[in-house]
């Protein structure tokens, strides 16, 4: 009822085509086989606006051309989420740490990072690298009493980075993020003006 415990197989193809950047990269097709195990622990109350809980996990994947992956690599992706709440109030944090343990990331791979919540202010996914280190503290308030669809105020501070290079990986190199934002959970989904 609050963890999991996986491992297994999987194979995947796909195709890679430019969308900006220079015109010369070429687009190119793709395989993956990797093998993966995965710990996750999860309390959390909810999905979308945690007030309770924890949420921490840990992947290992190994991608090897003997399973059919164009490419070998090995990866370790660790995180953590805490919420705690008194009264309206809430303060959440989160942690996330990416690392490529032997060889080079495919494209594909990459650790990506960048878009709300996720260094906020630059494009989804606007970084990208080898290595991943990525902090963020959320502060949020309940602003009404309606049941259905509990509405929020509130903002965060986030730093982190995405390396191509072990030798880079530090924090003198960390990007900075924030937002301030009105949220409310609804029954489809989060709903965000930031």
């Amino acid at each position: 009822t609050w963890g999991e415990l996986a491992g297994g197989l999987r194979w995947f193809t796909g195709d890679a085509e430019l969308r900006t950047g220079d015109p010369e990269l070429p687009d190119y097709d793709f395989d993956g086989g990797e093998a993966f195990v995965r710990f996750t622990a999860d309390t959390l109350d909810d999905v979308n606006f945690p007030r309770e809980g924890l949420f921490g996990g840990i992947d290992w994947i190994s991608s090897q051309t003997a399973l059919g992956a164009d490419s070998d690599f090995d990866t370790v992706d660790a995180g953590l989420v805490y919420a705690r709440s008194w009264d309206r109030d809430t303060l959440n944090a989160a942690v996330r740490v990416g690392w490529t343990a032997s060889g080079d990331l495919p494209i594909q791979s990459l650790y990506q990072l960048g878009g709300p919540f996720r260094l906020s202010g630059l494009d989804s996914n606007a970084l990208s690298g080898q290595y991943l280190g990525f902090g963020r503290l959320t502060y949020f308030r309940r602003v009404n009493d309606f049941q259905l669809m509990p509405a929020y105020l509130g903002g965060s501070l986030e730093a982190g980075n995405a390396w191509l290079d072990s030798d880079d990986v530090g924090l003198g190199d960390l990007r900075y993020g924030g937002n301030l934002f009105f949220g409310v959970d609804t029954p489809i989904g989060p709903l965000y003006l930031g």
